[in-house]
C-alpha cells in the first residue's frame, strides 16, 4: 500500500470507537522522538497503531526494548501519515504510560507475531506461553521452568524440532516426540531415556542420524 496523509478528523470519523496505542522505550524515547504525556507536537511525527497491529511496532532488540505504552487519541487538526496498518501522527494527545509487559491482555495480541518477546512478560501464564511456542518452538528458551509443562514443551517441540535442547526435564513421550521430528536429537536424549526404540524412532525420522 501506497503512503497517504489524512487529516485528524477525518481519521477519527473513520475510527469512531477504536483504541489506538504509543510504544516507547527506556527515557520515553520513540526512535529519536521524545514522548510526554498530555500534547505532543512533534515535526518528525510520532508512530501509533491499534491492537492488532502493536506487534510491528515493536523493537526486541535486547539494548532498548519497548517497555512502555500509552493510550494515544488523535486531535482533529493533526495530520497522519498512513503507511500499510502503521500510521504516523505531528499531533498526538497520550495518556499516562504504563509497564508494557505486564499487561498480559496487551501481550496476548503480541505474541503470536513476536513470540520471542516472551523474554520481556513479567507474569507468564501457561496461556501466553502456548501462544508463544506455538508460533515459534524457540521460544521455549524464555519459558520459566514451572511452566514448561509436557504440553507446552510438545508444542515447542513440534512446531520446531531445535526447541528440544530447551526442554527443562524431559520425558519419555518428549524425547519419543523431538526424535520423530529429528533425529540428530538424540545426542541430546538423557541415557535414562535412550532405549533401542529410541534409537530406532530417530533412525526412522533422520536415516543417518
Amino acid at each position: 500500500m501506497n503512503k497517504y496523509l489524512i487529516s485528524g478528523k477525518d481519521f477519527n470519523e473513520r475510527h469512531i470507537g477504536k483504541e489506538f496505542y504509543v510504544l516507547t522505550s527506556n527515557g520515553d524515547f520513540q526512535d529519536n522522538v521524545k514522548v510526554f504525556d498530555g500534547l505532543n507536537d512533534v515535526d518528525d511525527g510520532i508512530f501509533f497503531s491499534d491492537l492488532g497491529s502493536l506487534y510491528i511496532l515493536i523493537d526486541t532488540n535486547i539494548d532498548n526494548p519497548v517497555i512502555w505504552i500509552r493510550k494515544a487519541v488523535v486531535p482533529d487538526d493533526a495530520v497522519i501519515e498512513i503507511d500499510d496498518r502503521i500510521a504516523k501522527s505531528n499531533k498526538l494527545n497520550t495518556s499516562k504510560k504504563m509497564l508494557m509487559w505486564s499487561n498480559n491482555i496487551l501481550c496476548k495480541y503480541i505474541l503470536p507475531n513476536r513470540p520471542m518477546a516472551l523474554k520481556y512478560i513479567v507474569n507468564q501464564t501457561p496461556e501466553l506461553c502456548k501462544l508463544a511456542v506455538q508460533s515459534e518452538g524457540l521460544a521455549l528458551q524464555f519459558v520459566m521452568a514451572n511452566l514448561q509443562t509436557e504440553e507446552i514443551c510438545i508444542d515447542a517441540i513440534l512446531q520446531c524440532s531445535y526447541a528440544f535442547q530447551y526442554v527443562a526435564k524431559q520425558t519419555e513421550k518428549l524425547c519419543k516426540t523431538a526424535m520423530t521430528q529429528n533425529g540428530y536429537l538424540l545426542e541430546l536424549v538423557k541415557d535414562i531415556f535412550k532405549t533401542e526404540e529410541m534409537c530406532m524412532l530417530a533412525l526412522e525420522s533422520t536415516p543417518l542420524a
